[in-house]
């Protein structure tokens, strides 16, 4: 048995979570024995979540994304005409939107962290499918999450820091990636609603290295 599924067994026999644990994977050549998604075109919320609901891991390009999405996972984001990136950015912005304002959208963005390279596939799938992936995200409720971060701390004397206010992507993928650390995180409506996300649930996504640390003292730290 590979660690990545020691891990998902022994993190699912101590808390019982309702979701399977989901994998991140980059390659800069095409993953061999993983299918392609297709020619499918989603948020990466939304195509995250299918992961869920198949079998085997898929891969995706930037070409799968309609949304920035791609950018923070870590595959770039393709180019789009000019019209349609007005009519995205169109419904950004004004009361009942996720921004206030351009300024306020740009505002965020200086916040989050950013990829120092842009890698060309990303794998997506259960981790008990993918060998040595370099995230894993666990959703579980409030109590599931502090357990990890606080297995995390009991080691390390390191905080973990979460993020609320944007993109679920934005918030979950590249802060872990750059860091080497945890993170938590609400998610957004948008992220939510298309991973069917319920109201007590959250997000927490860390390095797959440091797994094997946090589930070892999952028991040890109160």
């Amino acid at each position: 048995m590979g660690l990545n599924r020691e891990i998902a067994n022994a993190l699912m026999e101590k808390e019982k979570y309702e979701r399977q644990f989901l994998a991140f994977k980059l390659y800069d050549e095409v993953p061999k024995d993983v299918p392609f998604y297709g020619d499918d075109m989603s948020m990466l919320c939304a195509i995250t979540a299918e992961a869920w609901t198949k079998e085997e891991p898929f891969y995706i390009t930037k070409e799968n994304c309609v949304c920035g999405g791609s950018l923070y996972g870590g595959i770039g984001i393709r180019k789009s005409p000019p019209e349609e990136r007005e009519a995205g950015m169109s419904i950004l912005f004004g009361e009942g939107a996720p921004y206030g304002s351009k300024e306020v959208l740009m505002k965020v963005g200086q916040q989050i962290k950013k990829h120092l390279k842009h890698h060309k596939y990303l794998v997506i799938g259960t981790l008990d499918k993918i060998e040595e992936p370099d995230l894993v995200q666990v959703v579980g409720n409030a109590n599931q999450i502090y357990k990890l971060t606080k297995a995390f701390t009991w080691e390390t004397g390191e905080v973990v820091q979460g993020l609320s206010g944007t993109s679920w992507c934005a918030m979950a993928l590249p802060g872990p990636y750059r860091t080497n650390k945890p993170t938590f995180t609400l998610g957004d409506h948008g992220g939510r609603s298309l991973m069917g996300i319920k109201d007590y649930e959250l997000f927490f996504v860390a390095p797959f290295s440091l797994l094997p640390m946090i589930v070892r003292n999952l028991d040890k730290s109160l």
